[in-house]
């Protein structure tokens, strides 16, 4: 799938959430099409958004959790921090 076809993809998954926005599957949908293409903050717009409309969505919970992790340690410098091994004792 291309990155324009997966554009449109998400401005057909717009119009439609518009007219049913209490629908989890298209958040789902929409969300998955932006992970792909590696808009994280969108994905994780939808993915939370599921979760308030179906609070059990396993799928929904996954992919939240992993850009969370990813987001986590993406944004932790190892040279700022010397407490490594993440011993509660040193923070």
């Amino acid at each position: 799938m291309s990155l324009k076809s997966i554009k449109d993809e998400i401005k057909k998954l717009d119009l439609l959430i518009e007219k049913d926005p209490d629908n989890e599957d298209l958040y789902l949908k929409r969300g998955n099409l932006k992970f792909k293409i590696q808009d994280c903050a969108g994905a994780f717009n939808d993915f939370t958004e599921v979760l308030k409309i179906n609070p059990e969505n396993i799928s929904a919970k996954t992919k939240l959790d992993y850009i969370q992790l990813n987001f986590k340690h993406r944004n932790e410098d190892i040279y700022a921090n010397t407490n490594l091994y993440k011993d509660p004792w040193l923070e």
